[in-house]
């Protein structure tokens, strides 16, 4: 309440005295005022939509102000890799946040928070900086990574090095030269398909693209990078890609 729009406030208080505690408890809000101690059912059901409304604007308030970083969300991941240490909420997924105010609970990206507090100060900024391509490595699901390695596996070095070098989207290769396959005999001569290899990548960045679609709903997009850093260039070009 402290940051948003005093207006909407207003216009939450303004109806929520015909609504009952099952009302609020069904919405999963809070009440802000007194109820009425009688409330008229004729009125209760006339305002139950502006009720609603009111809510959905304030919510939508305060979502904006969380994704102009002017407020800062953390709670404890309980869903996919629960936690018990709070962690700050990308501020860059707010237009997504189903927020469960009264439960103080969060829901985004399929990722689910319990005990969401808001910070009126930005986060320690990560000191520590990757590239797209580290940051699909490090959260794609094992077993993908895992379908990938074992194509690359049943290819000659050579075969994986021309693969790489027509590939698009900055993708590398993930075994090392001594992983790959090589010739049982004098007449190995390879070129075993390489649409598992082409199957396997597709899933892989089709998983972790799903990590990124709300950068889709952004009307401006910042690409910020350490022009210092030896990966600069390869970062750029995982992003434009």
């Amino acid at each position: 309440m402290r940051v948003c729009d005093p207006r909407l406030i207003k216009a939450v208080c303004d109806v929520e005295p015909w609504q009952s505690d099952e009302v609020l408890l069904a919405t999963g809000v809070p009440r802000l005022i007194q109820q009425r101690e009688e409330p008229d059912p004729y009125e209760q059901a006339d305002q139950a939509r502006s009720f609603q409304t009111a809510w959905q604007m304030l919510l939508q308030d305060f979502l904006t102000r969380v994704g102009r970083g002017e407020v800062f969300l953390e709670g404890v991941l309980i869903h996919p890799n629960p936690n018990t240490t709070p962690e700050p909420i990308p501020h860059v997924w707010a237009a997504d946040i189903r927020l469960g105010v009264a439960s103080g609970a969060a829901e985004v990206a399929g990722r689910r928070y319990v005990s969401v507090q808001v910070r009126f100060e930005r986060p320690m900024p990560d000191t520590e900086h990757v590239s797209l391509f580290d940051a699909l490595l490090r959260s794609a699901d094992p077993s993908l990574l895992e379908a990938v390695r074992q194509a690359e596996r049943r290819h000659l070095a050579h075969e994986l090095q021309e693969f790489y070098r027509k590939s698009k989207g900055g993708r590398r290769q993930l075994i090392d030269d001594g992983e790959a396959q090589v010739p049982s005999s004098g007449s190995w001569t390879g070129g075993a398909s390489l649409t598992p290899l082409s199957v396997a990548w597709i899933k892989l960045v089709a998983a972790f693209r799903a990590t990124l679609e709300e950068v889709l709903e952004a009307n401006i997009i910042l690409h910020v990078r350490d022009i210092a850093s030896a990966e600069t260039a390869q970062q750029a070009a995982d992003v434009m890609e």
